[in-house]
């Protein structure tokens, strides 16, 4: 999902201010919290997180810290970054990854998008983000770029001995490359697999013990996710990533499971049975409105019963770490009742779903 692919702020209608102001005052009760368990298993993905002004943003770093939540899932966008070729932005995300630091808590970016001087996109295109680059190894550099910045030894933390010492050691590349909006103008297996290859090895050229994961890939059924992991390995996908990522958006816990499964079963079949299965979106909405559930109620059941599967099967089935979307309900479409608005574990005046005290003991439980 990682709404607003193009990095953009201007559509989320977020809170500023004090969160006094806007919710519960207990919201900053734990701003200055840090993450304390040896390694992290949950996180969250949130942009509206990323693009709340600095007091807000460390109060829900503060917060995550202190239920058990240590990665911070979010955009490292190319256009964001390098809208002029060869001319580079980091101001916002040294901002963003400093506050990390500062509780913390470990930054997963998922590495996406073209700039117009770099993309693929016809002339006249509005998303040119969505499209894949003409050159992958274009890509390539500028993620050799990014992690020289803020992968081990990286220039930023360099700059800052005083900050807490977290370098990024895990990146992701790109976003959902099986569906339209986010690999235009039709996904292609074999074009994401030269993408993916091309930054793995500018990666490790960086930073040798990385970790390289592939793109978090959602599907509507088991069958779906095995006839496009079986694409992706067809194309050369082995070898060139150290964990594969999926996303899991369905009816039911047993259906999520089965989802893994089936990822499992592929990855096992091409000789990754060593590999770990990363889970970097997963979510059920709290209404109401949304048509998957009635209640906030029901999405406490759903994420119970999710976690309890996925410590029955965490060590069968290989998984890695697991990220829940997102942290905060919002609403800013024409169609309030889409459910993806509802996935949040805060309502969208910052008031906790009673889904966020289930995911924080499961996760005090699973980080190791």
């Amino acid at each position: 999902m990682l709404l607003l692919s193009t990095g953009s702020p201007a559509a989320i209608p977020r809170a500023s201010g004090h969160p006094a102001q806007v919710g519960p005052a207990t919201y900053c009760a734990d701003q200055n919290a840090v993450f304390k368990d040896r390694h992290p298993f949950v996180g969250i993905t949130d942009a509206g997180v990323a693009f709340s002004d600095s007091g807000l943003r460390g109060c829900s770093f503060g917060r995550m810290a202190a239920d058990h939540i240590g990665y911070f899932r979010f955009l490292l966008g190319w256009p964001q970054v390098e809208s002029v070729r060869g001319r580079y932005s980091f101001e916002f995300y040294d901002q963003l990854i400093t506050q990390l630091a500062q509780h913390h808590l470990r930054f997963l970016p998922v590495l996406f998008g073209s700039p117009r001087w770099a993309s693929s996109a016809p002339s006249g295109a509005t998303d040119v983000a969505g499209y894949p680059p003409v050159q992958p190894i274009q890509f390539a550099q500028f993620a050799a770029v990014c992690v020289q910045r803020y992968g081990p030894d990286g220039t930023f933390w360099r700059a800052h001995p005083e900050l807490p010492y977290y370098p990024i050691r895990v990146w992701q590349i790109w976003n959902e490359p099986n569906l339209i909006a986010y690999w235009r103008p039709t996904p292609n297996a074999r074009a994401y697999v030269r993408l993916l290859r091309d930054s793995y090895r500018a990666i490790k050229r960086v930073a040798r013990h990385t970790i390289v994961v592939t793109a978090g890939m959602p599907a509507l059924s088991a069958t779906e996710e095995s006839r496009w992991l079986t694409a992706l390995y067809r194309a050369g996908l082995r070898g060139n990533f150290d964990a594969l990522a999926i996303h899991l958006y369905g009816p039911t816990p047993s259906w999520a499971l089965n989802r893994m499964k089936a990822a499992r079963q592929i990855m096992d079949q091409f000789g990754d049975r060593r590999k770990p299965l990363w889970v970097t979106e997963v979510g059920w909405a709290g209404g109401p409105p949304d048509p998957y559930l009635a209640s906030q109620h029901g999405q406490r059941v759903q994420m119970s019963r999710f976690l309890r599967l996925v410590a029955k099967n965490r060590a069968r089935l290989g998984l890695g770490e697991l990220i829940w979307y997102d942290w905060q309900d919002y609403v800013y479409g024409p169609d309030p009742s889409w459910w993806g608005y509802h996935l949040g574990l805060y309502t969208t005046n910052l008031r906790p779903k009673p889904a966020l005290a289930v995911l924080a003991a499961a996760a005090k439980r699973l980080d190791r």
